[in-house]
């Protein structure tokens, strides 16, 4: 018995020392988010096919006859259609300009990343020159926007800079 409890205290101790493999940690940890997302989905799909059932918006809920409208609706609808024809349009943002994604890993790397991640920071504007970008020296001190691509283990594999 006495060496039963010396063998369990020594693997107690073995196993105490040692820590879990960081990239199968956050394997593990990706097919979980992996499995939660697609459950969502499932479950969002399934809800959506209750709600598909057909319904009748000009019949009374308690009576199964048409609901009248009376020309006091009929003058607000028409009232309603015609402020939202009449609006002014709004002026769209003018679209972002984007550089190509730099590598910044192998591209077998990029290539066996499952399912990356963008992720969207602002950087200094002079690591604009880190990639050979041009960097105009009074703008120097300003951000820009960057987006990064990331492995699901946190690894970054590009970088794209947004003006």
């Amino acid at each position: 018995m006495d060496r039963l409890d010396e063998w369990l205290a020594a693997a107690r101790s073995d196993v105490a020392h040692r820590l879990p493999d960081p990239l199968l940690e956050q394997h593990l940890l990706a097919r979980m988010r992996e499995r939660r997302a697609l459950q969502s989905v499932a479950a969002a799909q399934s809800r959506r096919a209750r709600s598909a059932t057909p319904r009748r918006f000009w019949r009374s809920r308690w009576f199964g006859e048409p609901a009248a409208l009376t020309s006091t609706a009929l003058a607000a609808i028409a009232l309603l259609v015609w402020i939202v024809a009449s609006a002014p349009e709004e002026k769209k943002a003018p679209l972002m300009t984007a550089t190509p994604f730099f590598a910044l890993a192998s591209a077998d790397a990029i290539a066996a990343a499952r399912s990356p991640i963008v992720v969207e920071s602002s950087l200094p504007r002079v690591a604009l020159a880190d990639y050979g970008l041009p960097v105009d020296p009074a703008r120097a001190d300003e951000a820009v926007g960057a987006e990064f691509l990331l492995s699901r283990a946190g690894v970054v594999l590009a970088v794209r800079f947004k003006e």
